[in-house]
């Protein structure tokens, strides 16, 4: 007996141990030598975690931590790096290279990481994470998305817009009549949940009169920027089977549960009933139904410098009519989301900067109260926010300085040679990761001068023709880059021109100053959150004396 214990005991050891090796093997020697053998400057970082190890166990934001590797070599084009889990990728440095393998040679990188793991969980069926075989499908929604932010569309869009902004402002103004202090992040994610719900998929929300409803608090629990969620997210891409076996994102899929069904009702109503409204769901389903026209302008109007160029030209693939409503609606809940948090998250950090920078708030509304006395009573139309020069200065500022996506991440499909002018040949192989370190090239003294400093006249019409491409993208760039970048533009347009309007924006006791980020392996955030002072305007005095309540 005590022999076959012992023989039982030591099979169970070798069977640990070889796990044990076998998991190291995979994830730290395997890749060991990875760049020293191909002559590549690297940063290894630690095992499994990566080169980014510090933004992954919480003690910087991710953005930071990218910026740090991306001036680790500054003489270098690309670098080599790990991404948590231990995958060999290559951090591109070089503004002429991102272009190159984002752009020109974009259908080598059309994949990215989300994309890969798992095409039956909910993220690889949604446009962010189609590839592989559902990559037909992808095309023909980003094609029919792309269409819901056409020239011919936003205008209709807009007036929805204007609506629910001016409703927004008349709620504000009944709150208080003297100064009052507001969690940004709660009063721009209502404003931005009833924009969406409308012109997106026109139900009304009416969020903004306090009025929560299960639409609303799903989509609010899922904007939420916690660490923990940043990190079950990358460990889900790393290890899918364990994370699912875990069952981690049990309350998060709850939400977005709810948030699929109550879709999926809306979507069943609108199939069988003709709509002429165009938004995001009549669009899917007319694509579905083959009865998808697109009526383009060529002379788009140019809402922003910050707008990402589209570069979809086919229409969309026969997949897409073999969608199913659940998939419509994993569409729609993708959209929302990643549109909801977006918007928020710019919205916040602007009128932040606005409240730390008086003057610059003086100017913005001297342009605002010009376009409002020559509408004289009427509302803002779509066709003149994009003449609002320095509105648009302070946006493209906003998001240099702030830049919603603080890196971008592909991955190589298909063996492509990487080529430095003749200095360096690397052959990229499958699986190889390429990252864009966003938040670095847009804080690089070299192309944006004391980049700490909060200064739109960076993006003036005399200067923003000399900023170098692929150094500024806080959208994106190429493909899968951040579908409805015109939609989020214009939306903030719009609730900034309506409430400087009214309101002075202020720093309150509450609001960080300097502004801190959150350690988020994902997103950026503000550590101790976003709160501002807003105080009615007397539309009678000078910008500055307006700052005295009425």
């Amino acid at each position: 007996m005590f022999d076959a214990f012992s023989s039982y005991s030591g099979m169970l050891l070798i069977i640990i141990f070889s796990a044990v090796f076998g998991f190291i093997y995979q994830f730290v020697l395997r890749s060991w030598f990875y760049f020293s053998d191909r002559n590549v400057k690297f940063v290894r970082g630690m095992p499994l975690l990566g080169s980014t190890f510090k933004s992954v166990i919480g003690l910087e934001p991710s953005a930071i931590s990218f910026r740090r590797l991306y001036e680790y070599f500054p003489k270098e084009k690309f670098i080599g790096i790990y991404d948590f889990g231990g995958r060999p990728s290559y951090l591109i440095r070089d503004p002429d290279l991102i272009k190159q393998l984002i752009v020109t040679d974009c259908d080598h990188f059309i994949s990215n990481k989300l994309a890969i793991k798992n095409e039956n969980d909910y993220f690889s069926q949604t446009l962010f994470g189609m590839c592989g075989s559902l990559f037909g499908k992808w095309s023909g929604m980003e094609y029919t998305t792309n269409l819901l932010f056409s020239t011919n569309k936003m205008p209709m869009m807009h007036e929805l817009m204007v609506k629910i902004t001016e409703q927004f402002i008349e709620t504000l103004k009944r709150t208080d009549k003297i100064a009052k202090i507001f969690d940004s992040r709660d009063l721009f994610t209502r404003y931005t949940n009833d924009i969406i719900a409308k012109t997106a998929f026109d139900v009304e929300m009416n969020s903004l009169n306090g009025i929560d409803n299960e639409f609303y608090n799903a989509g609010s629990a899922l904007n939420e920027c916690r660490y923990v969620d940043g990190l079950k997210f990358l460990a889900s891409l790393n290890f899918p089977s364990i994370i699912k076996t875990l069952d981690v994102f049990g309350a998060k899929e709850k939400h977005i549960s709810t948030l699929r069904k109550f879709l999926g009702k809306t979507i069943e109503a609108r199939t069988n009933k003709k709509s002429d409204r165009n938004n995001l769901i009549d669009l899917l389903i007319q694509a579905r139904n083959g009865k998808l026209e697109c009526n383009n302008s060529d002379d788009k109007i140019d809402i922003g410098f910050a707008t990402t160029v589209e570069l979809t030209t086919s229409k969309p693939k026969d997949e897409i009519q073999e969608c199913t409503d659940d998939d419509i609606a994993l569409q729609c809940v993708a959209f929302y989301l990643s549109t909801l948090s977006s918007v928020s998250q710019i919205a916040c950090f602007m009128f932040h900067e606005l409240a730390l920078n008086p003057d610059i708030q003086d100017k913005l509304y001297a342009e605002i109260n010009s376009v409002k006395n020559d509408l004289n009573g009427s509302s803002i139309t779509y066709e003149i926010i994009p003449k609002m020069k320095y509105l648009d200065m302070v946006l493209c500022e906003t998001l240099r300085r702030w830049c919603p996506i603080p890196f971008l991440e592909r991955t190589c499909i298909s063996p492509y040679v990487l080529e430095t002018n003749g200095e360096k040949c690397i052959e990229l192989q499958i699986d190889n990761g390429i990252f864009i370190p966003t938040y670095g090239l847009q804080m690089d003294e070299k192309y944006f001068p004391k980049p700490m400093k909060f200064n739109p006249e960076r993006f003036s019409e005399e200067n923003k023709g000399s900023i170098q491409t692929g150094t500024y993208l806080p959208f994106g760039i190429g493909t899968r880059n951040s579908i409805g970048s015109r939609f989020m533009i214009i939306t903030i347009k719009t609730l900034v021109f309506h409430l400087l309007s009214e309101f002075y924006v202020d720093k309150s006791y509450k609001t960080p100053d300097p502004l801190k980020l959150k350690a988020l392996p994902l997103l950026m955030d503000a550590e101790k959150g976003f709160f501002i002072e807003l105080r009615r305007r007397n539309p009678d005095r000078t910008p500055y004396e307006s700052q005295v309540f009425t």
